[in-house]
């Protein structure tokens, strides 16, 4: 009696758990960006004369969000 109650709650925990994963993923967005700039500044100093690109990847999940960026000048400076 004992094992039939444990495989039934343990198949109830599954259950929700699976139900809140995809309850998350739906709540899940991702944005991403490419820029192109006529000269890269970083903080007011001028580290450029040439056009730079400019990208963003952002993942956001309910009120969490983390996100990277990164500038790549095209002349290699």
């Amino acid at each position: 009696m004992n094992l039939k109650r444990s495989i039934f709650w343990i198949g109830i925990i599954f259950i929700s758990i699976g139900a809140q994963a995809e309850n998350l993923l739906s709540k899940t967005s991702v944005n991403t960006s490419l820029d192109i700039v006529s000269r890269h500044l970083w903080r007011g100093y001028n580290s450029g004369t040439e056009p730079t690109l400019g990208s963003t990847l952002e993942i956001q999940s309910g009120k969490f969000t983390i996100g990277t960026w990164g500038a790549y000048s095209i002349d290699e400076s």
